[in-house]
């Protein structure tokens, strides 16, 4: 009788151990830290029991190294919604290209595909490459989208865009 009450004793002692464990030591299944892009930090959140990683932005997170995946229902944006989309990219120092979009269409966007053209000190191009830009903006909202360009300006170079095309999802009405 002395062996069992023991047992029981060990056994509620262990679980109670444990409880105490995963409350104070391990509160959260994400550990939280940040990485510095430019001048901007970006919170990450790693997922202690797959590793899958993933950066806020403001349009909420996303997953690393993952790209943004059309739904069924996307399609391409008519010419003259995609002409609704609004803003002034930017060349970042680390070889990415940023384009923060207002979107002034009724269609939520999840990819844009815009033209870089750059151009040496003689106004001689240098590169015109498409870019797929990947993220996620409703209507009537700005968000920020990515590519990365795999180089960076050199002095006396300048550049221009222009927007190709849009993968979107259609209003509900449509």
């Amino acid at each position: 009788m002395l062996a069992l009450k023991k047992s029981t004793v060990l056994a509620t002692l262990g679980i109670a151990v444990f409880v105490v464990l995963a409350l104070y030591v391990w509160p959260t299944i994400y550990k939280y830290d940040h990485i510095k892009l430019d001048t901007n930090d970006y919170p990450v959140r790693i997922n202690r029991l797959t590793d899958k990683t993933e950066f806020l932005l403001l349009d909420g997170w996303h997953v690393s190294g993952e790209q943004t995946k059309p739904s069924d229902t996307s399609r391409q944006l008519p010419s003259e919604e995609v002409s609704k989309l609004k803003g002034q990219p930017q060349i970042m120092n680390y070889g990415y290209l940023e384009f923060y979009v207002y979107n002034g269409s009724n269609w939520d966007v999840s990819e844009i595909t815009i033209l870089v053209e750059v151009f040496d000190a003689n106004k001689i191009k240098v590169i015109s490459r498409p870019y797929r830009m990947t993220g996620y903006v409703t209507p009537q909202n700005s968000s920020k989208f990515l590519a990365e360009l795999e180089f960076t300006l050199t002095a006396g170079q300048t550049w221009s865009y222009s927007v190709l095309s849009a993968i979107g999802t259609p209003p509900k009405n449509n």
